[in-house]
């Protein structure tokens, strides 16, 4: 449950008191600087454009706004200008790309002289195609809540990185291993990006996982990863890796709230668990409270 400002429950409550609603765009644009995607950090007011937006609508009508149990909305905008084509020039993403942009649904006070306040009905995220009506005229959009969006996120965003490694070659107790297996400096590896191997790095091939090489040791906390070559190995020729490992030692609070970073999730509270033990029983404690559970 959330608090809802008192105008806003008023205005809810009484069908003669107006309601503005306001749907805001943040859109994914190109960062020249990063080479990546980014939301953008003004948002962009499409209102206009916005015929229906499904179960918002329902929530508004029977006065549960105060409830954040929504996990997609459809949203159906007016297209008649094609203004949602991605790369049309004028258009709304004419450098932008509709996959990962976020929308903010707000409601707010509209009567004159009533006291200014607002509240987010929804927040989410495009994660699914866009499905196009009336002959492209009507534009049909799911999008997901931040919460359900955590689907979309993988663990391995918030890795550290290793780029282009020289790998160690490992001694092998198998005579027809010998100059096949190579591992990486870093123990607890997630994930391995990219192989390279050759007789220096200007002339290396990149390998295909699975085709020339098998991989094994990943996510082993105390462990190297290992590659291993499906093919004769050249005398001479090294291997450099691309990978992701793990932070080591990172305290649950710092996890959960990298992943809801990586979400969109910007209202939460994630408060740090401190646990004592007493005579068997384990202690939590907080700031207003303390509870024993076994």
């Amino acid at each position: 449950m959330r608090t809802v400002p008192e105008p806003i429950k008023l205005a809810l409550a009484d069908a003669s008191l107006p309601i503005k609603k306001r749907l805001l765009l943040y859109r994914r644009k190109w960062n020249a600087d990063t080479l990546k995607y980014a939301l953008e950090t003004e948002p962009i007011d499409v209102t206009d454009l916005l015929i229906e937006a499904g179960s918002i609508k329902m929530a508004l009508d029977t006065d549960e706004v105060d409830k954040w149990d929504a996990s997609n909305v459809t949203l159906i905008f007016n297209n008649d200008l094609n203004c949602f084509k991605e790369g049309l020039t004028g258009g709304l993403f004419e450098n932008a790309v509709l996959w990962g942009s976020k929308v903010v649904y707000n409601i707010e006070t509209a009567e004159k002289g009533a006291p200014a306040d607002s509240i987010t009905v929804f927040t989410g995220y495009v994660y699914s195609s866009p499905v196009f009506r009336d002959n492209g005229n009507r534009l049909e959009l799911t999008v997901t809540s931040s919460l359900d969006a955590l689907e979309y996120v993988s663990a391995e965003s918030f890795c550290l990185t290793k780029t282009d490694e020289l790998a160690t070659a490992v001694t092998s107790q198998n005579s027809k291993d010998q100059g096949k297996e190579f591992a990486t400096t870093e123990t607890g590896v997630g994930y391995v990006d990219e192989v390279k191997y050759g007789a220096d790095f200007e002339s290396a091939q990149t390998l295909s996982a699975g085709n020339d090489y098998d991989l094994s040791d990943t996510n082993e906390y105390t462990k190297p990863a290992v590659v291993k070559l499906k093919f004769t190995p050249t005398v001479g020729y090294k291997m450099w890796l691309s990978y992701r490992y793990w932070h080591k030692d990172m305290a649950i609070e710092d996890i959960v709230n990298a992943l809801l970073d990586l979400a969109g999730v910007e209202k939460r509270q994630v408060e740090k668990a401190v646990f004592n033990v007493n005579n068997g029983a384990v202690l939590y404690e907080t700031d207003l409270q303390q509870k024993y559970s076994t």
